[in-house]
């Protein structure tokens, strides 16, 4: 985080963000000033702030008043900043008249820069997380037989995630048939039927931390152009993933892909990977657009994907952990494409 002066104050809205710096996942905000951060919440999770808080920060109760004493508090700030990916214009309009006569400035994701490299005790936990998938997937996959809905396996993958982990990190996307070539299908009343291609991406959450990974499968005996554009998408997802290391051009890396693709690039709408941490999708961005090089700590997936609409769609996604020699996979799921 940048260097603050006696009269500057960053206010930290975003829940991830709080969680970060403070230890704290209830709701309120923090205030980072020059040697110190407080946070602020309310007698709701007052004990819960108490309990969770890292040591050293200071803790602030909002309650009846809480305005006229912050500002007695915060009197020798003249200026705040602000996240402005995060607080909406109303939500700016409020604090500027909660912490009036102050100048107001914006700042774009400065805690997420922060959050790039992962701690041990992160990657820890970010491991966790993606054997707690691992496991998840593995309790389900005997539920995926022909008559079953999508929406059916949906649940089941949000009622597993909260008995062996502590939730799910998204919406899980379960595509039969044709409805594989929707990247981002919406689980519905569609029946998985004979010969069907499955297409499941799924994650958790586990102690704030995220997972998230991509797997296919068939039923029957699946789709012959299907089964090639899988095999074919294996090796591209697997050569990627091998050219992870410290020191790589994140968009060196995307345009590879989709230069090993060839002409089915055209069938690859999406980019080929994201950051995950507290969010399932943060920094560093994994395409063509990012500039980023890779450091060892920075956690990322690699998700190419192909989807032709009169066919339907694969894709193979496996969260990997940079580190000195090249990368740790941590999604531990067969990739083989197997029949249920």
């Amino acid at each position: 985080m940048f260097e603050l002066k006696k009269s500057e104050a960053f206010l930290i809205t975003k829940p991830e963000n709080v969680f970060y710096l403070t230890g704290f996942d209830g709701e309120g905000f923090a205030i980072a000033q020059k040697n110190k951060i407080t946070l602020a919440t309310d007698p709701r999770y007052w004990l819960l702030a108490k309990k969770q808080c890292k040591k050293g920060i200071e803790l602030f109760q909002i309650t009846s008043g809480w305005t006229d004493e912050l500002n007695k508090k915060m009197k020798p700030v003249q200026n705040l900043f602000f996240e402005d990916h995060h607080l909406t214009v109303s939500e700016l309009k409020r604090w500027k008249k909660t912490l009036p006569k102050r100048k107001w400035n914006p700042v774009k994701k400065n805690v997420e820069s922060l959050r790039l490299l992962k701690t041990e005790v992160e990657q820890e936990h970010l491991r966790t997380a993606a054997q707690l998938g691992d496991k998840v997937l593995a309790k389900v996959l005997p539920h995926i037989k022909p008559g079953v809905t999508e929406l059916q396996i949906s649940n089941l993958f949000r009622q597993y995630s909260f008995e062996l982990a502590d939730g799910i990190s998204f919406d899980p996307i379960v595509a039969f048939g044709k409805n594989g070539a929707v990247p981002h299908h919406h689980p519905g009343d569609t029946k998985l039927k004979k010969n069907d291609v499955v297409l499941i991406d799924q994650g958790v959450c586990y102690k704030g931390y995220m997972s998230d990974m991509t797997r296919c499968f068939y039923v029957g005996k699946g789709v012959l152009k299907v089964t090639d554009m899988y095999h074919q998408l294996l090796q591209v997802q697997e050569a990627a993933v091998n050219m992870v290391r410290p020191g790589v051009n994140i968009q060196q890396l995307a345009k590879a892909v989709r230069a090993m693709l060839g002409k089915d690039d055209a069938y690859f709408t999406h980019s080929l990977g994201h950051g995950v941490g507290l969010e399932v999708h943060e920094a560093p961005g994994v395409s063509h657009r990012s500039n980023t090089i890779l450091e060892a700590g920075m956690v990322i997936t690699i998700e190419p994907g192909l989807y032709k609409a009169s066919v339907g769609g694969v894709r193979i996604e496996d969260t990997v952990i940079v580190n000195e020699d090249g990368c740790e996979v941590i999604t531990k799921s067969s990739k083989k494409y197997k029949k249920l």
